[in-house]
């Protein structure tokens, strides 16, 4: 399969076939990112679901370099381009995905293959999205404790290349709507009725989900773009985030100068949450980041925009022990499938395994 993805890690190889990267950033600053596609294969006798399913083959790396006194030339027109080919004659979505800490290159983009396949909605009445990931440098190490803090920062650092490159995507659709309105007015002059085969506008759905600290990079994403457009309120790209185990401030949805802006940016909001993530348990205890969103849900819940919901996973998401209870939205069944139905457009209150908790605003996921 193919993965498309954006980076601002260091090019350790060019190769416009099997290009490799490494773990620090572009070197001429973390604002710069380069565009491609990968080659995925699963591995024979593999489940999705298995760390292992996956193997990168190939990198197809964009060959424009960037340079610092210019904007970046990194040819996301052209991939965009390319992607629009095939998301209008399937009609498909497209999912963002933002990895989180001790992911390597590789690991991202096999994670972002994963869900590919998990996600897949063929057969179920929905879209099959194509996954977009951004790979920001995680070293891919998680110990000792110092690693942690290293990737924060650079999560942190990489937030306006995830700006850059998701203003990149905002100008190719304006450019494209604008576009299928000439055309369309056009035909009309001519007493006509303009074939969809030159349109360029596919109409997939845009969608987002960043897991753990991930979030983190969102954060500094959206204030970067609110910082670059200076308008309010900011576009609106996105149908659904989906907010995984998030590596963030519990209250970080109420506060403008955290993620409260992403409400702008996207129509809907599902936070997925386990109180047993021992992964967040022990960025309170031993990192000073207690309140996790991961855990317990939005803290002011009430409070936010009816358009936030919060999805309790606490009772479906044990997996492997190295997993520390953070990795359910790739393993678990009962998760997969609770995505699978927003991705799918169904609404909040009528996505099956679910009990209420706050009719409307909160869900417990039930064990299959």
């Amino acid at each position: 399969m193919q993965i498309y993805f954006a980076t601002n890690r260091n090019v350790k190889r060019e190769s416009q076939t099997n290009a490799t990267f490494g773990d620090r950033f572009q070197p001429d600053g973390p604002q710069f990112f380069r565009v491609g596609r990968c080659e995925v294969a699963s591995k024979y006798g593999r489940k999705p679901t298995d760390d292992d399913a996956f193997e990168v083959v190939g990198v197809n790396l964009y060959p424009e370099k960037p340079t610092p006194r210019s904007r970046p030339r990194a040819r996301s027109g052209d991939l965009f381009d390319e992607l629009r080919e095939q998301l209008r004659d399937e009609q498909r979505d497209v999912l963002i995905y933002l990895h989180g800490f001790a992911n390597t290159f590789e690991n991202s983009i096999e994670r972002a293959a994963a869900l590919q396949q998990l996600y897949n909605q063929r057969g179920d009445g929905g879209p099959d999205p194509v996954v977009f990931a951004f790979a920001w440098p995680a070293n891919g190490r998680s110990f000792p404790a110092t690693e942690y803090f290293s990737d924060r920062d650079d999560a942190m650092m990489s937030g306006l290349a995830m700006a850059r490159a998701l203003m990149a995507l905002l100008r190719f659709m304006e450019d494209a709507l604008a576009d299928d309105r000439a055309a369309i007015r056009a035909a009309r002059e001519r007493d006509e009725v303009p074939s969809p085969d030159t349109l360029k506008r596919c109409q997939g759905r845009l969608h987002l989900i960043a897991h753990s600290m991930g979030n983190w990079a969102l954060r500094h994403a959206v204030l970067k773009i609110r910082d670059a457009l200076r308008t309010r309120p900011l576009p609106r790209l996105f149908k659904n985030a989906l907010l995984v185990a998030a590596d963030e401030d519990a209250d970080a949805l109420g506060h403008e100068h955290k993620l409260g802006l992403l409400f702008e940016l996207c129509q809907n909001i599902h936070v997925y949450h386990s109180t047993d993530d021992q992964a967040l348990q022990i960025s309170d205890a031993t990192k000073g980041n207690p309140d996790r969103l991961g855990t317990d849900g939005p803290k002011d819940l009430p409070t936010l925009p009816s358009r936030v919901f919060a999805i309790d996973c606490s009772a479906v998401d044990e997996t492997i022990l190295e997993h520390g209870r953070h990795q359910y939205y790739r393993v678990r069944s009962e998760v997969i499938g609770d995505i699978k139905q927003v991705l799918a457009g169904v609404p909040a209150e009528r996505v099956a395994g679910r009990e209420p908790i706050i009719p409307g605003r909160s869900w417990r996921i039930k064990r299959a």
